[in-house]
């Protein structure tokens, strides 16, 4: 079988979530049970872009980065340097409410850029999202 080809933010997904989970098939079963759920993942959240059989796929047979147009360069690092706000509230000690503002920023910020991009399938996925944290900050207040 042929590699698949995913973009380095889903790579690095990936690559963040076996080493989270330690082992594929645990992450593909997971993977399974957020889709079945119809949640998201919010940590790895460029495995939301991926089907079960997509990430299966890859995980046995490899995979290597797809080329993205220009735009989505910014878009991987707004990724990175989400995953990097939360590893610094994770290593300090914040609390819920302080991770879930940081992540309404990063939505908002993903959302203002979607729609510039009039990118609708990650405009819905940002209001969803927004949605959730809302709800989530409402529980915690």
């Amino acid at each position: 079988m042929e590699k698949i080809k995913l973009t380095q933010a889903q790579i690095d997904a990936i690559n963040k979530a076996l080493s989270h989970y330690g082992d594929a098939d645990y992450l593909v079963e997971m993977h399974q049970n957020v889709i079945n759920k119809g949640h998201e993942w919010s940590q790895w959240n460029a495995l939301n872009e991926l089907s079960v059989t997509a990430l299966s796929h890859a995980l046995k047979y490899g995979f290597e980065v797809e080329e993205q147009p220009e735009w989505q360069h910014i878009s991987t690092s707004f990724n990175e340097n989400y995953d990097k706000l939360l590893a610094i509230f994770e290593s300090i000690g914040k609390t819920t409410t302080e991770e879930l503002l940081v992540e309404q920023d990063y939505e908002l910020a993903s959302l203002s850029y979607a729609m510039q991009q009039k990118d609708q399938s990650e405009i819905e996925r940002s209001k969803k999202r927004l949605a959730e944290i809302h709800k989530e900050l409402e529980g915690l207040g």
